[in-house]
C-alpha cells in the first residue's frame, strides 16, 4: 500500500483493517493482536434506518401521512 505524501496543514491517521464480506454484509475486520470489544446499539441501528427511510421518502416527493414519523415499517 502507497501512501501520499504527507502535507504539512493536514493531519493524517492511518488505521489498519479491512473490509470482508460475511454472508452478503461487509465487516471491518482488525489485525491480530488487537482487542475488539464493541456490543451492537439495536436502537441506534434502527433509528438510522428509520432516518434513512424517512429521508428516501421526502427526496422522493411521497407525501407523508399525518401520523408519518409515528408509523413504522
Amino acid at each position: 500500500m502507497t501512501r501520499a505524501k504527507p502535507v504539512p496543514e493536514t493531519v493524517t491517521v492511518h488505521i489498519p483493517f479491512r473490509l470482508v464480506k460475511r454472508g452478503g454484509r461487509k465487516e471491518m475486520q482488525l489485525p491480530e493482536g488487537t482487542s475488539s470489544k464493541r456490543k451492537m446499539d439495536n436502537t441506534l441501528v434502527k433509528a438510522l434506518a428509520r432516518a434513512f427511510r424517512w429521508k428516501h421518502m421526502l427526496e422522493a416527493s411521497s407525501p407523508p401521512s399525518p401520523n408519518w414519523p409515528s408509523v413504522r415499517g
